[in-house]
């Protein structure tokens, strides 16, 4: 009994290996054979990887052996006989982008296929293949392009770099990609010829700084002053539309912009905005990027790359930032009331909790011993009546010890609740900053609650939590953790949007709740109209009116406002912004701009004028058009004269479009009766049917003259609108209306007087 059964499980073992071993594919023990192909067959481990993972690698050290196939079976007589031609350098350069070819990706060997995959429970087995006719193919395609570009360059003149290098860094691209296969022209080398030329160019310009390189700045703060650099040519001049890249060397910095094209001044430059490494000394190079030149750039050719950057490295500029750390000065946060039966000890001791937790993350001041701080308050007995006066706030600021005093004011009225915000220096006994926030009491918000920062900041890290502890990155305290710091955040918002359908009234204990999620928006806002942007904009006109459109969440900042221009280092909230300007006898003019904490952005403001020229053509195009671009608020005349040329026109057109339809109609009659004439045979049909075709003509002739003429009067009403656009252009405009001057001219020599004919613009 017992043999019988370990003859049976020895049976099913061998089964079980025979069947494995029928179900491995052929090409594992022996690479398929193909004269035409060339075959690449890989293995890898798939313990520890993702599916993804171990086919990637396994894909790439599959396309890396056909490259180094090709790279062994090409004829190397062709290519000794170029290397002999060179330097040693050069010839490390061919042997580098001959290495590159070898670790080519799937979007560089173009043509190539998967065979074949196999998996096991240890091994991913895979076989990738490339028609031999195909990569000599791509190859021909990538030497000739490259022939192609370096002939264009050729052509180029020696005076304008940027065009040589639009044809170079393409052409410098494509022999990269070319692997075992000389790339001639005219008997140079294009795989040394070319990087030798671009760092001829390179050396040709001359990037300088246009400033100081050694500046100062602070952690968490924008740089003072931007980063500035100038591009010159022989002979001093100016290099336009030059690709200038700002890249951090050592420290940790946002730039506004890392990548600058050179304006017509051969200048560009950018501005940090925020400097987040403590490191004291930090260092930011400029230099041209070459690799925007680039034909294909996400095809990875690393050395390729690598050799553009140490070209470019050559010429650069380097400036050091020596960096001072931001002083903390000490703040104390103390939140009172003017309602015990509403806001009692125990509310406000929660409020003002959660005020000091969010001025600790959002600003950079160091909170006060909360250990200290308490019994003092407790002896003002939080009354906002006994503290909201100037000196109590001073005596419990220097009681403290503290430089600056933050006292929140927490004010119940019978319509709403406000939570006042001042910001005491004790030193300087001056108020800084004091800003209040309504809750009303009323029924729930007219529009639906917007979702506030906030909100997206917790439900963006709660997510991103789900996320990861799902795919077991994070430890499930971790997770409790920050859900139970964004629940109640996410689950308030949820709240207000079901009051908002609900039309709901808040009770007292809901309101207080409802300031409490708020604090963290109240103190974000806080702490932004503390640390402003500051905008600046130039007119050349002054006094001018725009008119501002506040595109941000911030529920407590006025969306629409006027300001007069030009303005220089205004105080903006940060944010997104549109600016509209109308001014009398210039086009509307419309910008959007963002402004950001310790960002000092400059824009130019330039109107244009509205023209007698402009409202021609926009009025020959399209009638009424002109008239309509010339009007303005105190000129309305013209916009309902453009209304009347659009709608008189266009009725023209109509009314000449269904003529000439009813010409048509005309003449198709017309057409037959002349037909019914052509076929009478007996003479009384003859003399019925000439008189019927004489008829039908008479109407045809009338129906075409008077679709002649409306089409003629269309096609002078439609020059007319187009010349009343400019003739009359309004006389407001000084210096811009088109006029017409008719006067008698008496030429000495001449009999008689002659009539001189002129227009002004």
């Amino acid at each position: 009994m017992i043999n019988s059964f370990f003859r049976s499980i020895f049976i099913v073992l061998c089964s079980i290996v025979m069947l494995s071993a029928q179900s491995q594919p052929d090409w594992v023990e022996e690479m398929p054979k193909d004269v035409e192909y060339y075959y690449a067959r890989e293995s890898v481990g798939v313990r520890g990887l993702s599916e993804e993972e171990y086919k990637d690698k396994a894909n790439a050290q599959a396309l890396k052996t056909i490259s180094m196939q090709i790279r062994t079976t090409v004829s190397g007589q062709a290519q000794s006989s170029f290397k002999e031609k060179t330097t040693e350098e050069d010839g490390a350069f061919i042997d580098e982008f001959e290495s590159e070819s070898s670790t080519s990706t799937i979007a560089d060997i173009q043509g190539a296929e998967l065979f074949d995959s196999h998996t096991t429970s240890t091994t991913y087995w895979v076989v990738w293949r490339l028609k031999k006719s195909v990569h000599a193919e791509n190859m021909e395609k990538y030497v000739n392009s490259a022939i192609a570009q370096y002939e264009g360059f050729s052509y180029m003149p020696s005076s304008d770099p940027v065009q040589q290098l639009q044809y170079l860094i393409p052409a410098y691209e494509d022999v990269v990609k070319v692997a075992g296969v000389p790339v001639v022209f005219e008997g140079k080398n294009l795989k040394t010829e070319i990087p030798n030329q671009i760092s001829a160019i390179l050396n040709s310009l001359r990037l300088m700084p246009d400033g100081e390189t050694e500046l100062t700045g602070q952690t968490g703060y924008a740089l003072g002053e931007p980063l500035k650099v100038i591009v010159k040519a022989d002979k001093n001049m100016n290099v336009v539309d030059i690709p200038i890249l700002f890249s951090i060397e050592s420290g940790e910095l946002l730039f506004s912009k890392n990548l600058v094209m050179s304006a017509a001044s051969g200048k560009a430059s950018t501005k940090i905005t925020n400097i987040l490494s403590r490191k004291s000394v930090q260092q930011v190079r400029a230099k041209i990027d070459l690799k925007e030149w680039r034909e294909d750039r996400l095809s990875e050719l690393v050395s390729f790359e690598n050799r553009l950057n140490e070209i470019s490295r050559a010429n650069s500029v380097l400036f050091t930032l020596d960096i001072k750390q931001v002083t903390q000065e000490k703040i104390a946060v103390i939140t009172v009331g003017n309602d015990q039966s509403v806001f009692n000890e125990e509310t406000l001791k929660r409020m003002n909790s959660v005020f000091r937790s969010e001025f600790a993350d959002v600003t950079d001041f160091q909170l006060a011993d909360e250990m200290l701080t308490e019994p003092i308050i407790e002896s003002y007995k939080r009354d906002a009546a006994l503290c909201s006066n100037e000196e109590c706030q001073i005596q419990i600021g220097e009681k403290l010890g503290v430089e600056r005093l933050c006292f929140v004011s927490v004010e119940y009225y019978p319509k709403v609740t406000t939570v006042t915000i001042f910001l005491r220096n004790i030193a300087k006994n001056e108020l800084e900053l004091q800003y209040g926030y309504d809750f009303p009491h009323k029924e729930w918000k007219e529009r639906p609650p917007e979702k506030s920062n906030v909100f997206k900041r917790a439900l963006s890290k709660a997510e991103n939590a789900e996320e990861k502890y799902k795919n077991d990155d994070m430890k499930t305290e971790e997770y409790n953790d920050i859900m139970n710091e964004t629940g109640p955040v996410i689950n308030k918002y949820n709240e207000a949007i079901d009051k908002y359908n609900s039309r709901f009234k808040p009770h007292k204990d809901e309101m207080t709740d409802d300031i409490m999620v708020s604090i963290p928006e109240m103190v974000e806002d806080y702490w932004i109209r503390t640390n402003p942007g500051r905008l600046t904009l130039n007119c050349s006109f002054r006094g001018v009116k725009g008119e501002f459109n506040y595109l941000g969440t911030n529920r407590w900042f006025e969306k629409t406002f006027e300001e007069r221009l030009p303005m220089r280092d205004e105080k903006f909230l940060e944010g997104s912004y549109e600016l509209d300007i109308n001014k009398l006898g210039y086009e509307k003019y419309h910008m959007r701009f963002d402004v950001a904490m310790g960002e000092f952005p400059d824009y130019d403001v330039n109107l244009k004028p509205k023209r007698p020229s402009k409202a021609f053509f926009k009025s020959f195009l399209i009638p009424g058009r002109g008239q309509i671009y010339s009007s303005d608020a105190d000129n309305r005349g013209r916009f309902v004269m453009g209304l009347t040329y659009f709608v008189s026109t266009m009725a023209c057109v109509g009314g000449s479009g269904y003529l000439w339809n009813d010409f048509s109609k005309a003449k198709n009659i017309y057409e037959v009766a002349k037909l019914d004439y052509k076929n009478a045979v007996d003479i009384n049909d003859v003399s019925s049917t000439q008189s019927i075709m004489s008829a039908k003509h008479t109407i045809m002739s009338d129906k075409r003259s008077t679709a002649v003429l409306v089409t003629g009067l269309t096609v002078g009403i439609w020059v007319f609108n187009a010349i009343d656009a400019a003739l009359f252009f309004p006389a407001e405009y000084k210096g811009r209306r088109l006029s017409m001057n008719v006067s008698p001219q008496f030429l000495a020599g001449e009999p008689g007087a002659k009539t001189k004919l002129s227009w002004n613009f």
